[in-house]
């Protein structure tokens, strides 16, 4: 087996536009050095709760400011990305979907990577309030239904001890890195002493692997996620 050059550790947010984004980018990547590239997932929580969020960056202290937000942002990237949800329903907090990707993470690395993509999808293009328990539950179910995951023991350890540790462990790794904005890309070489790079911020599959210095030249125009089935 050959080990990994690179690891990607992700910093991402179920509620992170430029999160969804970024996973476009990272699976060009994956398609072109899967044998020499790791990505792991750790989970971000950029809304706690609206009370203590605010983004004076870009004017948004409320939820209905973030809807015109991601209609701007969906233009940038060239995503489907709707903020109705942010009218409509809007989330209260990011860590109940960050809890749900965590406990399908401890199945699968997989696992956790495919469903964080199944609550983007429904947050993003369908306006879901994937805050909600029931709303996780219909997502759980599709995901199972795919194969990716097992229905029962995901929502079983949605609040298990364990999945609250693992997410806490996210967050202060976040925190020692000092990252406040999501995404994040933390990558790490092996070599001998090991070097680390840190990026904040959406980063065009191009500009990652420049930085990792490979050969642009050789990455795929595009590549598609697997093809969601109905639930």
């Amino acid at each position: 087996m050959i080990c990994p050059q690179f690891t990607l550790k992700i910093f991402a947010d179920p509620l992170c536009c430029w999160s969804w984004a970024l996973a476009a980018e990272l699976r060009r990547l994956e398609a072109q050095r899967k044998e020499s590239l790791k990505i792991e997932l750790k989970m971000g929580v950029m809304i706690e709760s609206w009370s203590r969020f605010s983004d004076p960056l870009n004017n948004i202290f409320r939820p209905a400011q973030m809807a015109p937000y991601w209609d701007f942002i969906g233009r940038q990237c060239g995503r489907p990305i709707t903020g109705k949800v942010w009218l409509d329903d809007p989330p209260g907090s990011s860590i109940p979907a960050a809890l749900a990707v965590k406990s399908a993470q401890q199945q699968s690395e997989s696992a956790g990577q495919h469903f964080l993509e199944i609550l983007h999808e429904a947050v993003m293009i369908d306006g879901k309030n994937i805050a909600k328990e029931e709303i996780l539950s219909e997502l759980a179910d599709r995901a199972a239904k795919q194969g990716v995951l097992d229905f029962d023991q995901m929502i079983s350890k949605i609040s298990a001890p364990e999945t609250v540790y693992s997410l806490r462990c996210d967050m202060q790794q976040a925190a020692a890195h000092r990252i406040g904005r999501f995404p994040a890309i933390l990558a790490e070489q092996s070599t001998h002493p090991p070097s680390k790079m840190l990026m904040i911020g959406f980063r065009p599959a191009e500009v990652i692997w420049h930085s990792l210095n490979l050969d642009p030249k050789k990455l795929p125009s595009t590549v598609q996620p697997a093809e969601s089935q109905p639930g």
